[in-house]
């Protein structure tokens, strides 16, 4: 981030001081400002930060059996759906017992509702109407349904590589009423639907990739009762492969997995971007830049409560020469859930705090 200079160069006068000791200062302050030119980690804090949260008072007990004060017990096995899971489950989404369904991964990876509402307005903040966002890790659509429930956002791409986590996710935004002209599912890999945007922009296909993208809007073409059948699976909403892209993009929700349950075994703050392994070739870091450079830098990294925010900041700014960052800690009740990173207008509109910059 540039810093205005008070004088220009060439107004710098030191006429004044015969001695010449005005020339010494000036040159001074201007090494000093040029030195706080050079990339940092800025450290703002939000007036929230200074409260203390609220913890539960000493008389409230956990009850056995998944049991959060209703009666229902956990009716699954408890390796296939922990008790802690099962008492959390209207956090999970409000309209739970409207018939949401899960899969044993979406128990644990599920954005809370709460989060995902507060993630969804931070990055509409501001915008005009008529956004398009991509969800590049779907799993069973808790962000994507917040996303969709925004009057500010037109479309919602919904990505992932398991097609049975996409029915979830489809069956689960018909409980929440979506539209189906808000949101589609694409089963792809996220980091082939990335790729093919830039700026913002989505880019034509060249050679092979092309030549199977035409051979799926044929295939679409002579549609079968098989294919009426599958979009019956899907509750009425259109699920296919990139052939659904649409020609822009606004925005970009990242949530890879961060490696199952057993991410906290890194250890406290341990937890880097190089972490996440999305492919033999690309980590968490390489994520970012395709991100970075598919949507011109208007995107959310949702990751774990034991990242390293200063390791995170470099690598983003080494990877994607995202500039203006903001790392968010996520709490429920109390509890540090998760940490969001956010590379937005919004975050450029914060204001400059230099005090102790850590520089890399």
């Amino acid at each position: 981030e540039k810093l205005p200079l008070e004088q220009s160069d060439e107004k710098a006068t030191t006429s004044n001081d015969a001695d010449g000791s005005g020339k010494v200062k000036d040159k001074d302050d201007r090494a000093e400002k040029k030195e706080l030119l050079q990339p940092s980690v800025k450290i703002i804090r939000h007036p929230s930060s200074f409260r203390e949260p609220r913890g539960k008072p000493a008389f409230v007990k956990d009850l056995p059996n998944g049991d959060c004060g209703d009666g229902i017990l956990n009716p699954y096995p408890r390796k296939l759906v922990d008790d802690k899971y099962w008492a959390q489950r209207r956090r999970l989404f409000t309209r739970f017992d409207d018939g949401i369904q899960l899969d044993k991964e979406g128990w644990f990876s599920v954005t809370p509702e709460a989060i995902a509402n507060h993630i969804a307005s931070r990055m509409v903040a501001g915008s005009k109407s008529g956004l398009v966002v991509l969800d590049a890790f779907a799993g069973v659509g808790g962000n994507a349904i917040a996303f969709a429930l925004r009057p500010e956002v037109s479309m919602v791409i919904c990505v992932d590589t398991d097609r049975a986590r996409l029915l979830l996710a489809a069956s689960n935004a018909k409980v929440y009423g979506i539209a189906p002209e808000k949101i589609v599912f694409i089963h792809d890999d996220a980091c082939n639907v990335i790729k093919r945007f830039k700026a913002g922009v989505l880019m034509p296909c060249s050679g092979t990739d092309n030549d199977n993208i035409v051979g799926a809007i044929s295939d679409r073409k002579q549609s079968t009762d098989k294919q009426v059948l599958d979009e019956d699976k899907i509750y009425g909403y259109r699920m296919a492969g990139m052939e659904l892209l649409p020609d822009r993009l606004d925005a970009i929700f990242l949530s890879p997995p961060w490696g199952g349950v057993d991410y906290e075994k890194i250890g406290p703050s341990h937890y880097e971007l190089s972490c996440i392994q999305i492919s033999d070739n690309v980590d968490g870091q390489n994520l970012l830049s395709m991100a970075a450079e598919a949507t011109g830098g208007r995107l959310a990294y949702f990751l774990p409560r034991n990242v390293y925010g200063i390791l995170l900041g470099q690598a983003a700014y080494a990877s994607a020469k995202l500039s203006n960052l903001e790392l968010e800690q996520n709490y429920l009740n109390a509890k540090l859930k998760t940490v969001t990173l956010y590379a937005m207008d919004c975050v450029q509109e914060c204001p400059l705090v230099m005090e102790n910059p850590f520089f890399f």
